[in-house]
């Protein structure tokens, strides 16, 4: 009787362990805190969360349903270790929330994502190739305080809309060559599904993107448009943004070079285009990569001489495979017309931040 008890347990054993091997659970997350001291109409010292990548944690997880197909999802939480409070509006899993399918014939996802522009837009943005990113939000306030925004690579414009979308479907097809390519709809932002009048679209966008990768080369598009959701100096109404973001990389061995450009338009004829370059620079475990780029007509069209100049200089060096400290420089220079930048910044003056940060993997 204790032999047959002995074999039912290791044959449950057996099939539960069949069954685990089929599923994965993944906890992960990053810790990035950092010193900064910035420079504008005032001076402040602070530490901050997020310098080199936003600080998160998040839960991801498949199954296999058999013949090539998985389901999966993904659960990913935003927050400040300065604080320990949440960011991305203080909701629970704001930076990702979606299940979906995946197979031979590319991803389904529903939930709130990043969005194919946002995609197209990390690959500069990220991965120690860039310190600039995308601009924020240009909007009367400025750039925020804090260099978070401006250097963590979550830069399209739209008031950030345009980087991640509530209630949205998105498709990805297979690799293919090294070229991939993602489509997305979203019905509308969290919280305005029963909005009417002038306002019933309120938040819903369309956007697209392809991506090739393949050996040195990097090269990308994304595009969105969104419906009725701009605000500051920007007219409401039923209106539209529409946002192209181009970016192409080579790797020649001593230095990945990257190039960005970006085109917003709005339907009130307002615009403007970011030019942008860097070039990452490895020396072992150290990395040094400089930066430059432009906003033209910073402020849509609203004031003459609104261009604005960003350089920047980024340090990181590995003390392991999840472990990096980082500097980070920034300095901005505005025309007559605008008065972006760090602590209280003024028109046709200068601002500069500096940061000496942490970042852990787990």
């Amino acid at each position: 009787i204790a032999m047959k008890k002995t074999l039912i347990a290791l044959a449950v054993l057996a099939t539960s362990g069949a069954a685990m091997a089929q599923s994965t659970f993944t906890l992960y997350g990053v810790a990035d805190v950092n010193v900064e001291r910035l420079k504008g109409a005032d001076s402040v010292m602070q530490m901050s969360s997020g310098g080199l990548n936003g600080s998160r944690w998040g839960l991801r997880g498949s199954e296999d349903l058999s013949g090539g197909l998985k389901a999966v999802f993904n659960i990913e939480s935003g927050y400040n270790i300065d604080t320990g409070r949440s960011v991305q509006g203080g909701r629970l899993f704001g930076r990702q929330a979606f299940a979906g399918l995946e197979g031979g014939f590319g991803s389904v996802r529903l939930g709130r994502q990043y969005t194919p522009i946002g995609n197209v837009a990390d690959i500069y943005g990220t991965k120690g190739y860039d310190v600039l990113a995308l601009l924020p939000t240009l909007s009367a306030g400025g750039l925020p305080s804090s260099m978070e925004t401006l250097l963590g690579g979550v830069g399209v414009t739209v008031n950030n809309s345009a980087y991640r979308a509530d209630n949205a479907i998105t498709y990805k097809t297979p690799a293919m060559g090294g070229f991939s390519a993602e489509i997305q709809y979203s019905f509308q932002a969290a919280g305005d599904e029963t909005n009417s009048g002038v306002n019933k679209k309120l938040g819903r966008q369309f956007g697209l993107n392809g991506v090739y990768a393949n050996g040195p080369i990097t090269a990308a598009i994304g595009y969105v448009s969104i419906q009725d959701t701009f605000g500051g100096a920007i007219a409401a109404g039923d209106q539209k943004a529409n946002e192209v973001v181009l970016v192409g990389g080579y790797d020649l061995g001593v230095a990945k070079v990257m190039g960005v450009f970006t085109q917003t338009d709005y339907d009130a004829d307002e615009n403007m285009t970011v030019f942008g370059l860097s070039a990452a620079f490895p020396f072992g475990a150290a990395t040094v990569t400089p930066g430059f780029a432009i906003a033209q007509d910073a402020t849509f069209g609203l004031t003459d001489k609104a261009d604005v100049k960003f350089f920047t200089l980024q340090a990181t060096y590995d003390l392991s495979k999840r472990t990096a400290l980082y500097s980070n420089l920034t300095l901005v220079d505005n025309d007559e017309g605008t008065n972006f930048g760090f602590n209280g910044p003024e028109a046709n003056k200068g601002s500069n931040g500096i940061q000496f940060g942490v970042r852990h993997r787990f």
